[in-house]
């Protein structure tokens, strides 16, 4: 909670509605001063600066009258529950603009109750409001945060081709800090040592740049979107032999699912005409027509993973795919 304006602000959503191909932020909050209970709605042009707005704020008396005038608020008898009310026929399209005057704008609720054959409304009139200095300043501070959000997610997009956003580097580094012989360390940092769109798809070029890296994370993204890869403490070497590491994970970004391996079993294929392999029933890339592009989930009756319910599941059911994005990191414990 947070307090804006003296008052205390209990909850507060934001929706857009489109009103004669303008679009509109609506914000709702639910408030208390001086253990009253209010409702505040505010409407401004989406995106732009200007210098009006539409808002109200209704107390206990206003929704008093509101609940008298309309059949739609017979079963909320609080200010709560007329909020979430009214933030339900956000969530069910059941709210938007009737009209807009020179002074007024005017959303509607329209809902149907079982036995009636007309649809039930409720209006509730925003005022225009000329914005002061304090309301240009605050406008103007909620724009800049915007940009400064949007121009940190495009430069996380031009740095990461798979990762969507820091939440899923988090989750990795999460597990990252739980393995053993390492999960003493705080920090956990990723060393990009090779990506397919930039180092190219011949397994030779990756075997040359990425071998004898030990503690390193390989990431997929396929052509239908999948997005998933795996971990181990061993450095690949080209030895052409299975190899166990009881360290070793997969994992699905897609549907934040971590696989952890079979303690005991072999974990990872390490052969020279192979890229990272994950044994058994996970994934491996290559070994086709020299090309990092190619990947198979292998076909067995078990898995050497814990989690997996169905066959395939980190490739979404689907044994082949290709590869549209592969990236490489060196995991740097500090």
């Amino acid at each position: 909670m947070s307090i804006e304006n003296s008052y205390l602000i209990i909850n507060e959503e934001e929706t857009k509605l489109n009103y004669l191909n303008v679009v509109y932020n609506i914000t709702i909050r639910y408030e208390e001063e001086a253990d009253n209970y209010l409702i505040s709605i505010e409407a401004r042009k989406d995106d732009e600066i200007v210098n009006y707005t539409y808002e109200t704020v209704m107390n206990h008396e206003d929704l008093e009258r509101l609940h008298t005038d309309s059949s739609l608020l017979r079963l909320y008898d609080t200010t709560e529950k007329i909020y979430y009310f009214i933030l339900d026929a956000i969530k069910e399209e059941k709210l938007s603009i009737k009209k807009i005057t020179k002074s007024n704008l005017i959303l509607i609720i329209t809902s149907k109750f079982l036995g009636f054959s007309e649809p039930h409304t409720m209006e509730i009139i925003l005022k225009k409001k000329e914005c002061d200095i304090h309301d240009t300043v605050k406008l103007l501070c909620n724009k800049i945060n915007k940009l400064t959000k949007e121009n940190k997610l495009l430069k996380f997009k031009l740095k990461h081709k798979i990762f969507k956003d820091e939440n899923e580097i988090n989750f990795i580094k999460d597990r990252l800090c739980q393995v053993k012989g390492y999960n003493n360390n705080k920090r956990v940092n990723l060393k990009l040592r090779f990506r397919l769109s930039e180092n190219g798809s011949r397994i030779i070029d990756f075997h040359n740049i990425c071998d004898d890296i030990p503690n390193n994370l390989v990431l997929i993204k396929t052509t239908e979107g999948e997005r998933f890869g795996g971990f181990t403490t061993l450095a690949w070497t080209s030895c052409n032999a299975n190899k166990k590491d009881d360290n070793v994970f997969c994992f699905s970004l897609t549907n934040c699912k971590i696989y952890n391996i079979i303690k005991g079993y072999d974990a990872i294929g390490d052969f020279s005409d192979c890229g990272p392999t994950f044994l058994n029933n996970m994934f491996y890339i290559g070994s086709r027509y020299n090309s990092l592009t190619y990947g198979n989930c292998s076909k067995t009756t078990r898995s050497n993973y814990l989690g997996e319910r169905t066959t395939y599941e980190i490739n979404n059911n689907k044994q082949f795919f290709i590869v549209i994005e592969f990236e490489f990191y060196e995991v740097i414990y500090e």
